[in-house]
């Protein structure tokens, strides 16, 4: 029971001291006073008008410097990192897209492959289940993806993306196709 008191008075005298001390660097110094043709007065409020004299005025035009921003070779803070504009800015994307061209890549779904004698064909469906036909050279996805390759369980897209320090980039995206659970292989 002691040391509990004893505790609690150590943290209480503790606090008066961290207080004392708050309240100590909290005054005000004293002004020193001056005094004036026989009067006292504080030193703060003593201030004896200047006259500008034109000699002066030329000397504080002359000080002033004009300082002009040039952003030349500058970034600019306000643009975005990333950019939503076309990647190339010379080509012009034409106005109608294909539905393809209008979902994410994850938003479709591989359904199935068909091996042919001349050519491969995929088919994709959308979240809505409608179907549509991918052949090599198909635009697929917003950032201009196109099938480049059909193989036995996936379709190889290349798109064309902006990295973070404005360069363009290829990447390959894969759409596998998933075998259901009890289908044969």
């Amino acid at each position: 029971m002691r040391t509990k008191r004893n505790s609690c008075s150590k943290c209480i005298v503790l606090i008066g001291l961290i207080l004392s001390f708050i309240t100590m660097g909290c005054g005000t110094k004293p002004q020193p006073s001056v005094t004036l043709e026989g009067k006292s007065v504080k030193e703060k409020s003593v201030r004896e008008p200047q006259e500008i004299t034109a000699e002066k005025e030329e000397g504080i035009n002359k000080e002033v410097v004009k300082y002009s921003y040039n952003p030349k070779g500058k970034k600019d803070p306000f643009k975005p990192f990333f950019s939503t504009a076309p990647v190339d800015k010379n080509k012009k994307r034409s106005g109608k897209l294909t539905p393809l061209q209008k979902y994410k890549l994850g938003q479709l779904k591989l359904a199935g492959i068909i091996w042919g004698i001349r050519s491969n064909i995929a088919m994709v469906e959308d979240s809505t289940s409608r179907g549509y036909i991918l052949k090599r050279g198909t635009l697929v996805g917003e950032n201009e993806g196109r099938v480049i390759k059909i193989t036995k369980d996936k379709v190889i897209i290349k798109q064309i993306h902006t990295d973070y320090f404005g360069r363009i980039k290829t990447k390959r995206v894969s759409l596998k196709l998933h075998v259901e659970e009890g289908a044969a292989p």
